[in-house]
């Protein structure tokens, strides 16, 4: 039983990475409106309070 709940936990872990990095992606296309005002400032500081 246990080895469906590791399955389920990894499946799902996989499809949030790859929305991460999908959101990372669109904010490097995008940083020329996003990352100027307000709102980029605070993805940023968020961004480096994560500090992986």
């Amino acid at each position: 039983m246990y080895k469906i709940w590791i399955a389920k936990i990894l499946y799902y872990l996989f499809y949030a990475f790859i929305f991460f990095i999908a959101l990372i992606i669109f904010i490097e296309i995008f940083d020329y409106r996003l990352l100027d005002g307000n709102f980029g400032k605070r993805v940023i500081e968020m961004i480096s309070r994560l500090q992986f």
